[in-house]
């Protein structure tokens, strides 16, 4: 066999530090190390597409030819800057993104301590700071209209009745509620209710009577 043609289908299997990091990333430390939820793994995940994505198109480097001393502060200070401009992404995106590479940052320097200076400039990067928007909420009275419109009648209005009143009175995200199982509701005194929040974070609302009878009448 040629040599030429030996070098070639060498280089096509060769995966860079980059590559064989990422994949101990992902499948590894964020699972068994941190025990991020799946919606953090799933950002992260969109975090490096993107970055493959602008490292392609911006810098012309081919995404198997990104390696770790292309992950400085300078490129993705210049990533995020190509986010906000061609993604048209909002300042909160612009750092979740930052975030996904710092704590990718915190791995490679353990895994990879000649980087450590390099990883370090990539912590130090300061979240952008966005404008802040005037939170808009509703008051009893238009709380008291909107829950009024549901018929409670039927098993549906019960149920949305039910979701609504609980976000209501416990604050709780529409993510976590959406999460919420037959398993994480008690009935039984002292009631409760299991929710399932951010990073598997796991709180308890006690006892309300007005939502536990909305809830009753649904779990019966």
């Amino acid at each position: 066999m040629p040599l030429s043609k030996m070098f070639l289908e060498r280089r096509c299997i060769v995966k860079t530090d980059f590559a064989l990091l990422l994949h101990k990333y992902f499948c590894d430390y964020l699972v068994n190390d941190l025990g991020v939820s799946g919606c953090t793994i799933t950002t992260y995940r969109v975090a490096f597409v993107q970055f493959i994505d602008y490292m392609e198109s911006a810098l012309q480097v081919p995404a198997d030819n990104i390696d770790l001393y292309h992950i400085t502060r300078q490129n993705i200070l210049s990533f995020l800057d190509w986010l906000e401009q061609n993604r048209s992404v909002a300042v909160a995106t612009r750092n979740q993104r930052l975030a996904a590479f710092k704590s990718f940052a915190i791995y490679i320097r353990y895994e990879r301590p000649e980087y450590l200076a390099q990883t370090d400039d990539v912590r130090k990067i300061k979240i952008k700071k966005g404008q802040q928007k005037e939170i808009s909420y509703l008051k009893p009275e238009g709380i008291n209209l909107l829950l009024g419109q549901i018929d409670r009648a039927t098993l549906s209005g019960q149920r949305d009745y039910a979701m609504f009143f609980l976000m209501y009175t416990t604050g709780i995200r529409v993510s976590e509620l959406i999460q919420i199982k037959g398993r994480d509701v008690s009935m039984n005194h002292p009631r409760h209710l299991l929710i399932h929040g951010k990073g598997g974070k796991k709180t308890t609302c006690s006892d309300d009577k007005t939502t536990w009878q909305s809830f009753g009448r649904l779990h019966l």
